[in-house]
């Protein structure tokens, strides 16, 4: 695989149909958060089945977290899609947003009271659902937790040895998903005695050998970022795949939402890696770097570029400069980290004003040359850092006893 190329560009507009997926609003902010919606439950539930049929445990505890966003993030988007769909005043819209953020309970609250006059001779169901809403919440209260191994002052999100059935998962969030897209279509819950007789939480601990993920074993973040790592890249990798199989150019528009939101993660991970485990920044350097430089791809890289500079390579190589021309285009393309992942901003203004089209073949292929370099630095850091640990260990200060 090679790195970076001074011609190479990752958003570019595709000459193979096979190729081709298209980024557009509908006009109606409703449709924009389900068509959203639908395209994260679908690529979740396209790697579940992936995930349970190869049988590899690995995989299993390797793609748990990249799954769960999926999940997690289709529903929040579902629910936004139901309240933009009760509520068209422009600054009732803009305040929700505020206020709620990426909140479940708080959007619950806000169209908890449409959903009770739906359902009001159902509270049994009402119940199951609002306590899975519950658990997800109680795990990822803002959105962070399954995209990132630990907070800005650097706590592991998971310290605790646990395995979750992420069959379980899979369903429960699917049962959400099945209501709470039922109610926006006016219809009525069918499934309803089945899904108030299932365990009315999503993380559910044990089940077959080959439906537990594992995780919360290792504490060292390192392991940490290399799991998270692994799993946003073959993630979006096995959904490029199924998008160039692909002949439905519909499903291709569902998912190319999340593939982009996996690649500009990832890429996310691999500056925090850098930064966080291997650069030469004192801790609490790398803390105020987080908190300022935020999801800032290019203000990442600035603050790991000596570190990468000192790296041994070719003076006339300009490798350096096309990796960061790369950096900058998914920079410019989605500053924030929210493009790919919600169809408006705060201030409800639409994202795509018009139609793009995106090559997914060409936006594997830049970033795994982004992968392939920042593969080879992380090895060339990593080996730094434990040669220094290494003269660190070995140094004994003179005390005046032999």
């Amino acid at each position: 695989m090679n790195w970076p190329r001074k011609d190479g560009e990752i958003f570019i507009k595709p000459t193979n149909e096979n190729n081709l997926a298209r980024m557009f609003s509908s006009g109606d902010i409703k449709d924009d958060f389900l068509k959203y919606s639908r395209g994260y439950k679908l690529s979740a539930d396209l790697l579940i089945r992936y995930v349970i049929k190869t049988e590899k445990i690995s995989k299993l505890d390797t793609y748990f977290f990249q799954i769960v966003y999926l999940y997690r993030q289709s529903i929040e988007l579902i629910m936004k899609a139901i309240f933009f769909d009760k509520n068209e005043d422009s600054e009732k819209r803009e305040t929700f947003l505020h206020d709620t953020r990426h909140e479940l309970l708080s959007i619950w609250d806000e169209i908890s009271s449409d959903l009770e006059q739906r359902y009001n001779k159902n509270e049994r169901l009402l119940e199951w659902v609002y306590i899975n809403i519950e658990n997800i919440a109680g795990f990822d209260k803002h959105s962070d937790v399954f995209r990132y191994p630990n907070t800005k002052d650097l706590e592991l999100f998971f310290k605790e040895e646990k395995r979750y059935n992420l069959r379980n998962i899979a369903e429960n969030m699917n049962c959400l998903f099945e209501f709470f897209e039922n109610f926006i279509n006016d219809n009525f819950f069918n499934d309803l005695n089945e899904v108030i007789s299932r365990e009315p939480l999503v993380f559910v601990e044990g089940g077959s050998y080959y439906e537990f993920s594992h995780i919360g074993w290792n504490y060292d973040a390192e392991y940490h970022y290399h799991t998270y790592i692994k799993g946003y890249k073959e993630c979006a990798n096995i959904l490029v795949d199924r998008a160039l199989e692909s002949e439905n150019k519909d499903f291709n528009n569902k998912i190319i939402f999340p593939i982009c939101f996996l690649y500009r993660n990832l890429l996310e991970l691999l500056l925090k890696n850098i930064l966080i485990n291997y650069s030469s920044l004192e801790i609490a350097e790398i803390k105020k770097g987080l908190n300022r430089k935020k999801h800032s791809l290019i203000g990442l890289w600035n603050l790991i570029k000596d570190d990468i500079k000192d790296v041994p390579h070719d003076e006339e190589d300009k490798t350096l400069k096309y990796v960061e021309k790369y950096i900058e285009e998914f920079h410019q393309k989605d500053v924030r980290s929210d493009k790919f992942r919600y169809p408006i901003d705060f201030n409800i203004q639409k994202y795509f004003d018009s139609s793009e089209e995106i090559d997914v073949k060409n936006l594997s292929l830049c970033l795994k040359e982004l992968i392939c370099f920042f593969d080879g630095v992380t090895q060339a850091l990593m080996h730094r850092k434990e040669l220094r640990q290494e003269i660190m260990r070995d140094y004994r200060p003179f005390n005046g006893n032999y």
